[in-house]
Order: structure tokens, then sequence, then C-alpha cells
């Protein structure tokens, strides 16, 4: 296929096209996948801004969401950068590149493979602190400091690597400038045509690649299912015919559910798409549109899940403005608006009657700090989950300074604070028992659900 019949082909070997699509189509899978681009670098810099500007580098979650937001930043810039950076002798409309700068591209886009790690530590994170009950200071001397060099090493293994073998070339039927492919690409199906960069080790790193993406995307999907089933059996467990479960556990149980699969869904979405490019129909259009269209946009919606409760509180005690004016507030760092929910938990810590000390006796037990042998809470706690599933109102109150005190993680009960039955959901939550050795065996709960605020 020639160049007068198709923009994107071939121009140093007319038996191979990359890309077969008009100009038209091309360019409109540019644009797409530049609105993608431009939408995860904004979302991806607002995460790194607001962590930044609210000092909240002192908390683990905040931390790997931080290095997740960095990773996807650096890829989604690589990304961005393809069209123009990719090689000018394949016939890409756009591209004024050569070798060098498609290897630059390509190089800066492995930190998707740190993405990835970062993603499946996010998840193994929410499953320790629910199911385990390890408190921060465990975690941050343990699982975190590997999970970081983990991602960071990985990424530079992988690009370090590609730059040794010169495996970074286009991708047949996508175009991108990444480790699996040699240069032509079809040196290695056609014993006429001598393969100029990479040849087989390139497509041996790719696989190796696609292993670990794989590996990571399974684990953080195998955490999060876990996190639910915990939450839902713990609640079911403590729901008996003296307890039966209420409204508010249920809603718990839908909030907790959200708020597991809430980050795992954005990477899932991100990370299928990629395998749209393995349809090798060059002919056919949609599969690429639909991988512009999701695979970069991950830090979008990571912005989304990790600013919308502060955002949804400043609108609501601020209904007569725009959501842009909101947004604004949260990336000041500003405090979140008071409402009536602070009054409500302040009355939880400091009760003025006895049902309400009884429900505080609870509560305190919860925020005890772990067990130094074991390094777990022997009674439930709260978690560092971070929320999904919008809370209704409330600021920093004392139950999460308690807790930030306590060593426990410093999330605060959104749906049981916004309930009337405190006495029954805590001794739900806490279980009949009061011997320490069954509430020791009992699997933490998620005690809270929504963003981790200031």
């Amino acid at each position: 296929m020639s160049n007068e019949t198709t923009s994107t082909g071939s121009a140093a070997d007319d038996q191979f096209v990359y890309l077969s699509l008009s100009r038209s189509q091309y360019t409109a899978s540019v644009i797409v996948a530049e609105t993608s681009c431009a939408l995860s670098i904004l979302g991806s810099l607002s995460i790194i801004y607001i962590v930044i500007v609210n000092r909240k580098l002192d908390q683990i979650y905040h931390r790997i969401v931080m290095g997740l937001s960095i990773m996807d930043l650096i890829m989604t810039t690589a990304t961005a950068s393809m069209p123009f950076a990719n090689r000018s002798d394949i016939g890409l409309f756009f591209a004024v590149g050569n070798a060098q700068s498609c290897t630059a591209a390509g190089f800066f886009y492995q930190a998707w493979v740190g993405s990835a790690i970062y993603n499946a530590t996010l998840s193994i994170y929410f499953l320790l602190t629910v199911k385990h009950g390890l408190q921060e200071q465990r975690i941050s001397k343990t699982m975190e400091p590997y999970c970081h060099v983990l991602a960071i090493s990985a990424t530079l293994l992988f690009g370090i690597t590609g730059l040794a073998i010169q495996g970074f070339n286009p991708l047949p039927y996508i175009g991108t400038c990444d480790i699996g492919s040699p240069f032509p690409g079809n040196c290695l199906d056609d014993e006429n045509v001598e393969c100029e960069r990479g040849g087989i080790s390139s497509f041996i790193l790719g696989l190796l690649q696609i292993t670990v993406l794989v590996i990571a995307a399974l684990s953080g999907i195998w955490a999060t299912i876990r996190v639910y089933l915990t939450v839902r059996q713990q609640l079911l467990r403590n729901s008996s015919a003296h307890n039966p479960i209420s409204e508010t556990q249920l809603k718990r149980i839908q909030a907790v559910r959200n708020q597991a699969i809430c980050y795992t869904s954005a990477f899932a979405v991100s990370f299928f798409s990629a395998f749209f490019g393995l349809y090798e129909d060059p002919t056919i259009v949609w599969p690429l549109i639909l991988l512009y269209i999701f695979f970069p946009i991950q830090g979008f919606w990571n912005a989304m899940i990790y600013t919308r409760p502060r955002l949804l509180r400043w609108k609501d005690a601020n209904p007569d403005r725009s959501w842009f004016w909101a947004y604004r507030q949260v990336l000041s760092g500003k405090p979140a608006p008071t409402t009536r929910r602070t009054a409500h938990l302040q009355n939880t810590v400091q009760p003025t009657s006895s049902t309400n000390q009884k429900s505080t006796r609870v509560l305190n037990s919860s925020l005890q700090p772990n067990d130094e042998s074991t390094g777990t809470n022997p009674g439930p706690q709260g978690t560092n989950l971070s929320g999904c599933e919008p809370p209704e109102d409330g600021d920093e109150n004392e139950i999460s300074r308690a807790q930030r005190t306590s060593g426990a993680p410093s999330f605060y009960d959104e749906e049981a604070s916004s309930s009337s039955s405190n006495d029954n959901d805590a001794m739900a939550l806490s279980g009949s028992s009061n011997n320490h050795e069954e509430r020791k065996s009992s699997y933490p709960l998620v005690n809270s659900v929504g963003e981790q605020v200031d």
C-alpha cells in the first residue's frame, strides 16, 4: 500500500503497514488521545499539588497516591508526545521524529509499569488495614518502602534494558513507541527483511513487561475483592438475631464496596483498554479509538476520586457557587466548611448520656494502639480508605485527631456518624463479646468511609 492511498503506512518498507487509516481518521484519533492525555495530566498535577499544599505526606495513603500520580504524569506526558516524537520514516501523519526521539518517548512511557504497581500497592494497603488491622506505623516500616522501591526499580529496569537492546520502536497496528517489536515491524516474519533495531530481544522484553503488568493488575483486583468480602462477612457475622443488620450497616457495606473498587476500577478501565491494541487488523478503527480514549485518562479518574468528598462538601455548604469555584477551594488547601456533622461527631466523642457513653467506650477501644508483639489492633478500627462514596458533611473532629494520636488510621466514620443509632451500630461492629481474644480474632471492620481530610 503506497502513501498515496493511505497517510499512515510505511515509507521505509511498502510491504508492512503500521496503521492503515486515512488522514482524517488518524487525525481524529490523535485529537482524542491528546484530549485524554491533557485531562489526565491536569488530574495528576491536581493531586500532586493538593498533597503538597496540604502537607499530607506524613500519611501512607497520600504518599501512595502521590507516587501513583507522579508515575501517571510521566507516562501520560510521554503518550501525548508519541504522535510527534515518532519516526517520520514510517509514514505516520504528524510524526517528525527519528529513532532517538522515539526511544526517549518510549523510555518515559515505561512509567506505566510503576503506575500499575502503585495501583496494586494501594489496594493491598486497603486490605492490610481492613482485614489484618495493621496500623500506619507498622505498614510504613514493612510494606511501604519495598513497594516504592519496586515501582521505581521496575520502571527503570524496563527503561534501561530497552535502551540497551534498542528495543523502543513503533508497535505495529498502534504506532506507539514501546518495547515489544523490532524495527521494521515485519523483520521477524519476513526473512528478506533485516532487523535494524531490537530483534527478538525486544519481543521477549515486551512479553516480560506484559507479565509484570498483568500480575500487578490481578493483585490489585484480588486485594480489592478481599476488602469487600471481609467487610461484608464481618457485618453479616455481627448481625445476628439479637443484632439484626440495620439500614446503616447495609449502606456501609455498599459504601465500602464502592470505596474498595474505586481506584481499581479506574486502573482497570485504563489497563484493559491497552489490549485493544492487540487487535491486529489495521483496517478496523474502533479498537484504536477506544484505546486512545481510555488508556491515557487514568489520572483524570484518580483526581475525581481523590477530590470528590471535599469538593462535595464545599458545594453543599455553598450551593449558589459554581463547581469550578468549589474545586478552586479544594486546590487552595483551605479546610472544608464545618457543618452540622461536626456537632454530631463531637457529641459522639463527648457524650452526655449513658447510651452515648457506651458508644464512646466501644469507639475508644477501637482507637487503642496496636499490640506491640503482633502489630494488630485487638478491636475494630477505622481504615485509611479514600472515598469514592461521597461523605455527606463534616470536617476533622475529635475522632480523627484521636486516631492520629493513637497511631491508628486517621479516617473517621462518615457513614456511621450520619446515623442516629450510634449505640446499635457500634455494638454491631465491635461484636457482643467483651473478651479480648474474641475481639482480637475478629476481623477489624471498615469503620469509616470517605476521603481522608485535614
